[in-house]
């Protein structure tokens, strides 16, 4: 990879990062809690952890709902 593709990647990846972190913050402030550094921190890590398994989840459906209608799509194709 060269030097110009991997500051690419490292931009995209601060992005990303300053997003969830916003989208975060948003889902404190959404929640109405009043919270303490230390359960803030705990809020923030637990809001991570479960939105990457949701994201996960639903990365898996999509693909397996794309299996499902491969076949279909290519017997379309050969038409």
């Amino acid at each position: 990879m060269s030097p110009q593709e991997r500051q690419i990647m490292r931009q995209r990846e601060a992005i990303r990062r300053e997003r969830i972190k916003r989208e975060t913050e948003a889902a404190l402030r959404d929640s109405g809690l009043l919270l303490d550094q230390e359960r803030r921190n705990l809020f923030e890590s637990r809001y991570m952890q479960e939105r990457r398994k949701m994201e996960q989840a639903l990365r898996q459906q999509i693909e397996a709902e794309r299996q499902q209608q491969l076949p279909t799509l290519i017997q379309e194709l050969k038409k």
